[in-house]
Order: C-alpha cells, then structure tokens, then sequence
C-alpha cells in the first residue's frame, strides 16, 4: 500500500528533527510542514485499514477515521491523537515564529513518538500484507 510506504519514509526523516536548530525558522517550517504531510497520509492509511476491514467509509472526515480507528485499535492514544487532529485543522495558526517553534518542540517530544507507536501498530496488525495491498 502506497500510503504505508509513504507514510513510514517520511516518518523516517521526520524523525531527525530532534537533531535540527529549532531557533532556524526555515527549519522550524519544514517540520511542521512534514509533520502535517505525515498526519494526512496517516488518516489516508487508517482509512484504507478501516476500509479493508470492513469499518470505515471513503467520505470520512479525519475525526471520523479516528473515531472509528480508536475502535478498532487498542494502540492509538485517543488525547494525543485528538492534539494532533486540532493542530492539523488549526495549522494555519502556526504562522507566527513562536507558536512554530513551540509545535516543533511539540511534535518531536510527543508528536513523533506517537506516530512511531501507531506504526509499530499498524505493523504488528498488518506485517507485510500491507505490502500486497494497492
């Protein structure tokens, strides 16, 4: 599946903003911008999972593939995820440096750790099906 693979090479790279210079505001864009990138492919990939299993519905909304997601599976934190869904709605108010720094400072102490938890999830689910699946 296209979306996993993608969503676990940008994972990846995502993962070494915690070496970068978070006081650099055109770094401090990139990785809110990744991260934004990341958390649409992800509700692309839980909604395709949801799909295959039976669950979800092409026209949903991201709450509503997380709804459904935390009904199904037992690791996803439903606090994180709800912070990470208002940032990806609320993303244009990152604009300013301050709060772009802060959701940086945000997404790699909380952000990334959990987007690698959901993945080990989804892998331990999935393993290599998810290889297979167009």
């Amino acid at each position: 599946m296209k979306e996993y693979v993608t969503f676990k090479n940008g994972l990846s790279v995502l993962e070494s903003a915690n070496e970068q210079d978070l006081y650099n505001t055109f770094i401090v864009s990139g990785i809110n911008h990744k991260f934004f990138a990341q958390v649409y492919f992800l509700l692309y990939l839980l909604k395709r999972l949801l799909i295959y299993e039976g669950f979800g519905r092409v026209d949903y909304s991201p709450k509503e593939t997380m709804k459904e997601a935390y009904q199904c599976y037992d690791f996803i934190n439903e606090k994180i995820w709800l912070e990470i869904l208002n940032c990806y709605k609320e993303r244009r108010s990152f604009r300013d440096d301050a709060a772009a720094r802060e959701l940086s400072t945000k997404i790699i102490t909380a952000y990334i750790p959990e987007m690698k938890k959901l993945l080990g999830g989804i892998d331990d689910e999935y393993g290599d099906i998810l290889n297979k699946i167009d």
